[in-house]
């Protein structure tokens, strides 16, 4: 279009021509959202196995501090 534009509002090639940009503008806003979220779901993924792995070892600190505190108590009354 140029900069002087003779067309009314009601021109279809002018209308088109305004849905054609809007369409494009959407188009791009959308795959900038779809990568959003797509590295927001690998960042997901990655914090889920981090807070599996994180969850493993406290449980095996609690299953060796358990122990200890056993052995300890088993000690101190006259066991082994």
């Amino acid at each position: 279009m140029s900069l002087h534009d003779d067309r009314g509002d009601n021109d279809l090639e002018k209308r088109v021509e305004v849905l054609e940009t809007k369409l494009k503008s959407m188009i791009e806003k959308n795959l900038a959202l779809y990568s959003h979220i797509k590295n927001l779901n690998e960042i997901q993924e990655a914090h889920q196995k981090m807070n599996g792995v994180l969850r493993r070892q406290l449980d095996e600190a609690n299953v060796k501090f358990e122990k200890y505190i056993n052995d300890r108590l088993n000690k101190a009354r006259g066991g082994e």
